[in-house]
């Protein structure tokens, strides 16, 4: 983790660049049929970069998912998608992206905020001149979780200023054990992690601050009684001043009770 006692806060706070927020002005000429969905309020809408970063949705799917649009950008796209549907999902959209081609009925499941799976079926085009991608979709109704399987806690952070202040979620704060509220800092949440674990962390943090892209990184806490958690962290840098991180964003997953996974690993995003 960043260390705040790094960055004085007794200087003023820089103006900061806005976070990400871009407006889409046309559909590509191939997917103007999408055009009146995209207006239809019944519809799940939302445009993505070639990048693979979210650039906006529309109301209907922020609802049914629970994400703000800022939350949805601070990691990939597939970081949101079901491990068993990440692999073929990118293959395909990578056809599509090379071809200007369509995917249409395109079946995934979505990670909502409150941890459960959102079955969703997807038509997809691919504009090379923009480096966009416009999708049109609607709800496959089976049920709170689309598989079955029981909820992963998600937590969602924040890390703002040139002190480098973090906001938690109320979730996060559990999956380290740490009461509501506490005032965090550097050594109380490095006090919670593995210690085997915590140089990646640091690694991946750093990499986060020098590239902008999102990185993703496996770890362990410990929590006061004894409670090991696995927790999957993804984020990136938001915004910026004078080159400098003001903003920088992410979720963060609790996969203990999922598939066993290497305990400190750097994963994708």
């Amino acid at each position: 983790m960043i260390r705040p006692s790094e960055h004085a806060a007794s200087s003023p706070e820089p103006r900061s660049t806005s976070e990400r927020h871009i407006v889409v002005g046309r559909l590509p000429a191939q997917g103007a049929e999408l055009l009146p969905s995209r207006e239809d309020g019944a519809k799940l809408c939302a445009v993505w970069g070639f990048d693979s970063y979210y650039r906006t949705a529309n109301e209907r799917l922020l609802r049914l998912l629970g994400w703000t649009e800022a939350e949805l950008s601070s990691a990939s796209y597939w970081d949101f998608v079901h491990p068993d549907d990440r692999h073929p999902l990118v293959e395909a959209l990578d056809r599509i992206m090379a071809t200007e081609g369509w995917l249409a009925g395109y079946e995934i499941r979505v990670l909502g905020r409150n941890g459960s799976w959102r079955r969703m079926q997807w038509d997809i085009v691919a504009d090379r001149g923009t480096e966009l991608m416009f999708g049109v979709g609607a709800e496959i109704i089976v049920g709170e979780s689309a598989d079955g399987v029981a909820r992963a806690p998600v937590g969602t952070w924040v890390r703002q200023g040139r002190a480098g202040t973090f906001t938690w979620s109320d979730e996060l704060y559990a999956m380290y054990g740490i009461p509501v509220g506490t005032p965090l800092s550097d050594g109380l949440i490095r006090s919670r992690i593995h210690p085997w674990d915590y140089p990646l962390v640091e690694q991946v943090w750093r990499a986060r601050l020098a590239d902008s892209e999102a990185h993703g990184v496996h770890f362990r806490t410990t929590l006061p009684d004894g409670t090991t958690r696995h927790l999957e962290c993804i984020g990136r840098v938001m915004a910026r001043s004078g080159g400098r991180a003001i903003t920088v964003r992410g979720i963060t997953i609790d996969v203990t009770a999922g598939p066993a996974a290497d305990p400190a690993s750097e994963v994708a995003g």
